[in-house]
C-alpha cells in the first residue's frame, strides 16, 4: 500500500490503515466511515477540547501568578 520509500513513514501508514480496518470490523462499518468519524468528527472535537484546556490553563496560570505577587 504505502509507497513513499521512507521506511518509517510506510510502516506508520500501514499500521494506521490496519487499525482503521480493525475499528471498522469492531463497529461493523466501512473503512471509509471510520475515516470520516476519526478525521472529520473525533479529531476536530479533541482539537477544540485541547485548545479549550490550554486556554483555561493559561488563564489559571496568570491568575495564580497575580495571586502570588
Amino acid at each position: 500500500m504505502a509507497n513513499s520509500n521512507i521506511v518509517w513513514v510506510d510502516f506508520l501508514f500501514e499500521l494506521a490503515v490496519y487499525w482503521l480496518y480493525k475499528l471498522a470490523d469492531i463497529f461493523g462499518i466501512s473503512y471509509e466511515e471510520v475515516n470520516v468519524w476519526v478525521f472529520c468528527v473525533a479529531w476536530p472535537v479533541f482539537s477544540i477540547g485541547a485548545v479549550a484546556c490550554v486556554m483555561y490553563l493559561i488563564r489559571e496560570n496568570r491568575r495564580l501568578r497575580r495571586q502570588k505577587a
